[in-house]
């Protein structure tokens, strides 16, 4: 959207008497409704002053403040590195009256971080868009309990070096055990977790890029989109392991011991059972044959072996 320079002039001004727009401090700043409202009186006011048609849209609004906010975050940048630059941009004045104090550029970082931020994506103070810069903080933060979380993984790295090197002298030279191949392993590792996050943050910002091009709608039904991708892909997972794990159970329970197969006997019961049916019929052909022998006499063996069974059966 081509303006004149003082229509450009006239458009920081509204700009300027909505603080809802480019303050991030305001509670207002992320309402939706709020941050609406400011665009549709700066839109009224364009078009009542004949900068614009009425037929424009808030959308062609928001992207001509964008190019407006991307030249004045270069230069007030280059600002603050170079105290002797004056720009001479005809707007910049303009919009350092009401931005210096919401736009700060990062003070000097160490090479560490530096390294950290250039693998994660574009340069954070070049963005492209007010609403980025108060993520900047969040995503410093970030980036330095990553960087941490590395260093930790190192020390911890060199730790189990040396433990192993000294375990390896004290146990005898038959005993295989390279510690140099472990800590390869281990590196490995975890240059494979920061390659995951470089890949990943960096797509993101990729991404973040590319959606900032689209209407609000647009972006809204791509995100949506996004979501919906991730939220199947997440339950197709969830189903998988499910499937497994009641497989595993089934393969489990299916399988018997063959120990428990048999039926388990005394033998010292079975004797005794035995036991108890010869002598009883011992008993009575000892009746038949012998009718001078007293009941109590003919059957005190048989009355021993029950008495004996009972015991038994008290035991198990």
């Amino acid at each position: 959207m081509d303006m004149s320079n003082k229509s450009v002039l006239y458009f920081l001004k509204l700009i300027e008497k909505e603080p809802v727009i480019w303050n991030p401090r305001l509670p207002d700043h992320k309402v939706r409704e709020a941050v609406h409202e400011s665009w549709r009186r700066i839109k009224r006011a364009l078009a009542a002053k004949g900068v614009v048609t009425s037929s424009i849209s808030v959308v062609e609004l928001k992207k001509k403040k964008d190019s407006l906010m991307a030249r004045y975050r270069s230069l007030a940048t280059k600002v603050k590195l170079e105290p002797e630059f004056k720009p001479t941009w005809f707007a910049y004045e303009a919009m350092a009256k009401f931005m210096d104090n919401v736009y700060r550029p990062l003070p000097p970082r160490n090479n560490g971080m530096d390294e950290e931020l250039a693998d994660a994506g574009p340069d954070l103070a070049n963005s492209s868009s007010v609403d980025s810069l108060s993520s900047v903080t969040d995503k410093t933060k970030f980036l330095t309990n990553h960087n941490q979380s590395a260093k930790r993984l190192k020390l911890s790295t060199e730790s189990t070096e040396n433990e192993a090197t000294s375990s390896k002298e004290s146990l005898p030279s038959l005993i295989p055990f390279n510690s140099a191949e472990k800590n390869n392993v281990a590196r490995q590792i975890a240059d494979k977790s920061e390659n995951h996050f470089t890949v990943i943050s960096t797509w993101c910002d990729l991404l973040q890029c590319k959606l900032k091009e689209f209407d609000e709608y647009t972006r809204e039904f791509l995100m949506n989109q996004i979501d919906n991708y991730v939220f199947r892909a997440r339950v197709k997972q969830l189903k998988q392991k499910k499937e497994e794990r009641k497989k595993m159970e089934a393969s489990a329970g299916s399988y018997v011991h063959p120990v428990h197969s048999i039926q388990h006997v005394h033998p010292l019961y079975v004797d005794v059972a035995s036991t108890s049916g010869l002598n009883s019929n011992q008993n009575r052909n000892q009746d038949n044959d012998k009718s001078n022998v007293s009941p109590t006499g003919s059957h005190s063996s048989l009355i021993e072996i029950k008495e004996e069974r009972v015991d038994i059966d008290e035991e198990f």
